[in-house]
């Protein structure tokens, strides 16, 4: 079995072109006998373009036999070219590189004071008034910011128990390329990791919810005690009807500074940072 080189190439000008760094897509045109194209096109399948090798040799993906009349007994393939990516996700990632994908989920916060500072509802010791809630809801539109680091990793440098290792933890120093203060970002995990066998390179989705607060801020706590009071009942307009009610109520302690509660441990993200490149 054998076949004899028509075309090949890998230029833009060929309609072929280099797709990001380091990332091409090819083409190869031969002619064998008839009664030999399937053998020499399932031969070429899967192959690395001619005269290329390593993680980023565009591989043989598609092939095509075509027959012509002016070549009587003879058949063309047609090697149709690229470097290996996943499928749909665009410019494929490279190693030791970065892209980034931002995505906003839906979400509310339960709001306990205004921006003054005034409680929405609550009982304020030093006036001695509980601040009643009678129109609206006490919650504001909060979305979540998820950050998904795109990359690829050779498979021999992969190791998937030091990711899962970091699930549920906070970035403990500033991730500066992406802007992100200390214990900003919640890792949820490589959220993708997808391979084909025999194949060098393995793509890594990281995933973040970032919380411009913090993780570590956001809860927090302080003492106090709980104490029934007597406020009036209003009527469907809002005005007093003359009758009252009870209601317990938690009463902070004067002079006592809330303390944060501290719920998620911190590791180090700096390596997926450092792919990054704006």
């Amino acid at each position: 079995m054998g076949y004899e080189l028509l075309y090949l190439g890998r230029e833009r000008s060929q309609g072929s072109a280099r797709w990001g760094k380091n990332h091409y897509t090819g083409k190869m045109v031969v002619t064998c006998p008839n009664n030999e194209a399937v053998a020499v096109a399932d031969s070429l399948i899967e192959t690395d373009f001619p005269g290329m090798s390593g993680v980023y040799a565009p591989e043989c993906w598609n092939t095509q036999i075509l027959y012509n009349k002016q070549l009587p007994g003879r058949a063309i393939v047609v090697c149709l070219y690229k470097t290996e990516s996943v499928s749909g996700a665009g410019k494929p990632p490279e190693v030791g590189r970065a892209t980034v994908t931002l995505e906003l989920d839906g979400g509310v916060e339960k709001l306990k004071r205004d921006l003054a500072g005034v409680p929405i509802e609550a009982y304020d010791e030093g006036v001695e008034f509980y601040y009643q809630l009678i129109e609206g809801l006490p919650a504001t539109p909060r979305p979540q910011l998820k950050v998904t680091i795109n990359t690829a990793v050779a498979t021999g440098d992969w190791s998937l128990d030091t990711y899962l290792a970091k699930i549920g933890k906070v970035n403990s120093g500033n991730l500066s390329v992406l802007g992100a203060a200390a214990e900003t970002m919640l890792y949820l995990g490589p959220t993708r990791a997808e391979h084909t066998w025999g194949k060098p390179l393995i793509y890594v989705n990281h995933t973040f919810l970032y919380k411009d607060k913090g993780w570590n801020n956001w809860l927090r706590t302080t003492k106090g005690k709980w104490k029934v009071i007597t406020i009036p009942v209003l009527d469907v307009n809002l005005l007093a009807t003359g009758r009252t009610r009870d209601k317990k109520v938690f009463v902070p302690e004067v002079n006592v500074q809330p303390e944060s509660s501290r719920i998620f441990l911190t590791t180090s993200f700096s390596d997926l940072d450092g792919l990054v490149q704006w």
